[in-house]
């Protein structure tokens, strides 16, 4: 804002996952309603109401701040609004809101998108399988930058339809940074989210699927950090000779496209084929041990262990800063109190006596 750029709240805090599902044709089985807190139609039909009212009043506060520029950002335009009437919609509800939007769009090569994808998946415990690769052809709309370009250039105008490209180095911060002519060094950049996994960690989250939905349900917070952290020595990658196959099969396409666009070059959606070894490791994804399920079962303990021990942790930091004095802080651990015996409770396990009667003690203490 001291910049005088915007960047939505009312959209959602980081990705703005409410403009999305407001594009979307009614309540679905899209996860974005979840996320959200829409759970039916009738829910969906009050975020048609809210969605625009939220962005309005947000557009004018923003005006009133001196902003120039008002960002919205969510990467699930890309993947979710594949129908040319949902970003049609879309751009009718923000057409009178602003001057001119731009609409920016970051592409790398699809072979390279798609390996991205399943470490994407796997975050979300989906067993990963050679076959996966399959899904890499142009029929499906997530990979088609050809159809992508006609469907938002069609309702935002060409012009106004900026694409990125990944292997020029330039990340979509960059270009925001050099566009408004911002001084990078004023900026801490966020830490890097979402990287690939190492292909051993696929294999990992593979074992999981021996356990049942409500298992995994309840681990996943827990274990995700530590997957996450996991060292990256051993990149999963298909063969280069696979590799190319798959993304010969953009080829035409992805001409068509460069040869539309002024801001895309030969070159810019050709992979890095150094990246990919002439031997690839996919057949590790097939691997399976005589142990996977009692190590599924293994980590589920051991998941519900942590998530025990953590609840005992912020226990006793409240405890601390009520004793501090410092009871601001407290009610605020003890929100975390509160979700951590949540989680327990997807385990199937509920809090000890002598914990609840500490925790009955603090929460009387605090609302005093």
């Amino acid at each position: 804002m001291d910049s005088g750029i915007y960047y939505s709240r009312s959209l959602g805090e980081r990705n703005h996952q409410r403009i999305y599902v407001w594009a979307l044709d009614g309540f679905g089985p899209d996860d974005g309603f979840g996320h959200i807190g829409i759970t039916d139609q009738a829910g969906y039909l009050r975020l048609q109401q809210e969605v625009p009212a939220d962005l309005a009043r947000e557009i004018a506060a923003a005006r009133d701040a001196g902003c120039h520029s008002f960002v919205i950002s969510s990467e699930h335009c890309h993947s979710r609004l594949v129908r040319p009437e949902q970003v049609q919609r879309l751009r009718g509800m923000l057409a009178p809101l602003f001057d001119r939007i731009q609409v920016l769009c970051a592409v790398r090569p699809q072979i390279d998108m798609g390996l991205s994808l399943l470490s994407t998946a796997a975050r979300g415990w989906s067993p990963i399988t050679p076959a996966a690769l399959d899904q890499i052809r142009p029929h499906n709309l997530y990979f088609n930058f050809e159809v992508l370009n006609g469907r938002w250039s069609a309702a935002f105008g060409s012009d106004n339809v900026t694409f990125i490209a990944y292997t020029r180095g330039k990340s979509v911060i960059d270009h925001v940074v050099s566009r408004f002519g911002l001084d990078p060094d004023g900026f801490v950049s966020p830490p890097r989210t979402n990287s690939a996994f190492d292909a051993r960690t696929f294999a990992i989250v593979n074992t999981l699927a021996h356990l049942s939905a409500d298992q995994q349900k309840a681990m996943r917070p827990v274990l995700n950090p530590i997957l996450d952290d996991l060292p990256v020595e051993t990149p999963l990658r298909p063969s280069r000779a696979h590799a190319q196959d798959i993304q010969a099969h953009f080829t035409e396409q992805n001409a068509r496209l460069i040869d539309r666009r002024t801001d895309l070059e030969p070159g810019d959606l050709d992979p890095d084929w150094s990246r990919y070894p002439e031997t690839g490791n996919l057949d590790i994804l097939d691997a399976t041990a005589v142990h996977d399920g009692q190590t599924a079962l293994l980590l589920h303990d051991m998941a519900r262990q942590m998530t025990l021990q953590n609840l005992y942790r912020a226990l006793s930091d409240t405890e601390r800063l009520i004793l501090g004095g410092r009871n601001t802080q407290a009610k605020r651990q003890f929100q975390g109190i509160e979700r951590l015996s949540k989680r327990l409770q997807t385990f199937g396990w509920t809090r000890p006596v002598k914990m609840n009667e500490r925790i009955a003690r603090m929460s009387k203490t605090l609302d005093n």
